[in-house]
């Protein structure tokens, strides 16, 4: 003959409803954790992007002035050349971003004399100007800027 246990049923409800809440109070915090990480690489994300539109702007006042020259608007390589070995020209420039504030510097750094052995052959040429094009662009509202430099050498103007 087999004996049963009788249960007590009014002490197990009390339990039951105890390890609920603590289940409950356990999915939310792990919930509120995965939500905050969501965040947090959601503000990476547009910070990263911030500043490669930055970059891109600095890069685009760089090509802007170069296309100038290029185009034979020689006007700030002039102006930058009449002044002190280390003038500077600023330009302002439109990117095309609403946000973004670009300008592009043109510092002259003096003259290079091409020496006996610098050509193949063997014959000094002509001086060249050196130049730093520095690039900067910023987007104020977000505090986040960027300046690019690449150096040129521009043969066909003189000190004047």
């Amino acid at each position: 003959m087999k004996v049963m246990k009788v249960v007590n049923v009014r002490r197990q409800r009390g339990v039951v409803l105890l390890i609920v809440l603590v289940l409950l109070f356990v999915v939310t915090l792990i919930s509120m954790s995965g939500l905050q990480n969501a965040t947090t690489q959601e503000r990476m994300a547009a910070n990263a992007q911030n500043i490669n539109r930055v970059f891109q702007g600095g890069e685009s006042a760089i090509v802007g002035e170069l296309r100038g020259i290029n185009d034979n608007n020689f006007t700030n390589i002039k102006t930058a050349m009449t002044g002190t070995s280390t003038s500077t020209v600023y330009s302002e420039l439109d990117v095309g971003d609403v946000e973004m504030n670009a300008n592009v510097q043109l510092v002259y750094k003096g003259l290079v004399q091409n020496d006996e052995g610098m050509t193949l052959g063997g014959r000094a040429g002509p001086s060249r100007a050196r130049f730093e094009i520095i690039g900067s662009a910023s987007m104020d509202a977000l505090h986040t800027g960027a300046d690019i430099s690449q150096g040129i050498l521009f043969q066909g103007l003189t000190e004047e």
